[in-house]
């Protein structure tokens, strides 16, 4: 008798030592065993009997299977012994399915393909209990209070007071629709972030150069389309050579078309090496691959944005990611987006630990107005409200209005 048919047997015989034991029903090979353990574990769950003939019942098609698992008999105590063993099987399975997925992917960078082995498996290892008792979490929870949670000061006055800063371990997604000023909230975020710590901007749909033109108008305040045309004349020269010392901040960019997130992933790894990585922008969510290559984009924006969220913990920074607005926004009469307009996904409302949506009213010729609107539509940490900033488009700049 194998391990799998004698950890059945020894639970149907012994079924008070299954409140131990924390298997779950993809450890089994066999698919019937698997179907046998989850029905038993459905039966614990309705605290209904467990033994031959109540999972016998549950499962029609193979009762008469069920009945002879208890044709050997194991005594009080074997349980824990088969199912240290079943799972041993389990690991040793994963294992190999891991190495084959890894060794199918040898276009991908060895950098990102590691990262990934090693977090799963760290899932595949962590059998250890996270359990703690209430008065153990509150003595944490009250000691913890003596120091201000770790975050990267916010440096706009108005958004400060509704979010207080940008959390570590927390997830931000500033949603627009195009031309709006997402990129520009991004990268004046980002820049300010830098004055704090090493930032990573991770750039889907603009180019590196592109990028810090923009950024070099707005910290110069030479006008975009002179330094776009290059048409730079010499008073334009003095304030960029003026404002050099500005560009020295611990900003990294990467404009790598495609990514995901095993590729932020290794990135922040590898630069960490060098530096600790403070937080991380990315412009933007939609325009990352899935690891998981889901059916739908549904399923693929939710994917990415689960990953987003558990690399925010994981690594313990702040993640800013932009995200598009339903197109339905624009026919209404007013522009303010709700959450209901987040794209292809509800699970970025329920990801994000603080969701900013971002709009600017049109003016009695239908063109944007230079004003910003922020409305924090969902916020974990805090209260939920709005605040503005004064763009100006000469120098891709905002500001406080």
């Amino acid at each position: 008798m194998n391990n799998e048919l004698a950890l059945l047997s020894a639970v149907l015989m012994n079924p008070d030592e299954l409140d131990e034991l924390t298997l779950s029903p993809a450890a089994f090979n066999e698919p019937k065993h698997s179907r046998i353990w989850q029905t038993i574990l459905a039966l614990r769950a309705e605290k209904s009997p467990i033994n031959i003939v109540s999972v016998g019942d549950k499962l029609m098609p193979i009762r008469n299977y069920v009945h002879r698992l208890t044709d050997q008999f194991f005594p009080a105590g074997s349980v824990a012994y088969f199912a240290e063993q079943v799972n041993e099987s389990y690991v040793k399975r994963e294992l190999v399915m891991i190495m084959q997925n890894l060794a199918t992917r040898q276009d991908e960078p060895a950098e990102s393909l590691l990262d990934e082995a090693r977090s799963r498996l760290n899932k595949l290892s962590s059998g250890e209990s996270n359990l703690r008792s209430l008065g153990e979490i509150y003595d944490t929870t009250v000691q913890d209070l003596r120091n201000p949670p770790a975050m990267i000061p916010c440096d706009f006055p108005q958004l400060r007071e509704k979010i207080d800063g940008w959390r570590n371990g927390a997830m931000y997604v500033v949603a627009a629709r195009p031309g709006v000023g997402k990129t520009i909230f991004a990268l004046e975020t980002a820049y300010q972030m830098a004055t704090h710590g090493t930032v990573l901007y991770f750039s889907m749909e603009m180019g590196d150069s592109e990028l810090v033109k923009r950024l070099t108008a707005s910290v110069t305040s030479v006008l975009a389309s002179s330094i776009t045309t290059s048409k730079l004349n010499q008073q334009d020269w003095d304030r960029l050579k003026l404002k050099r010392d500005e560009f020295n901040r611990d900003l990294y960019i990467d404009d790598k078309p495609s990514i995901n997130v095993n590729y932020i992933r290794a990135q922040v790894k590898k630069l960490s090496r060098q530096t600790d990585v403070k937080g991380i922008v990315i412009d933007y969510l939609g325009l990352m691959s899935d690891t998981e290559k889901a059916k739908n984009r549904y399923e693929k924006v939710t994917n990415i944005s689960n990953a987003l969220k558990q690399l925010a913990r994981e690594l313990n920074v702040p993640i800013v990611a932009l995200h598009q607005l339903n197109r339905e926004v624009e026919g209404r009469s007013t522009p303010k987006p709700n959450l209901a307009d987040l794209r292809d996904s509800g699970a970025i409302e329920q990801d994000a630990d603080v969701v900013m949506l971002l709009h600017r009213d049109l003016n009695e010729k239908g063109l944007m107005e230079n004003i910003l609107h922020v409305g924090i539509a969902k916020n974990r940490h805090g209260a939920q409200g709005a605040c503005q900033f004064q763009l100006h488009p000469q120098y891709v700049r905002m500001a406080h209005a």
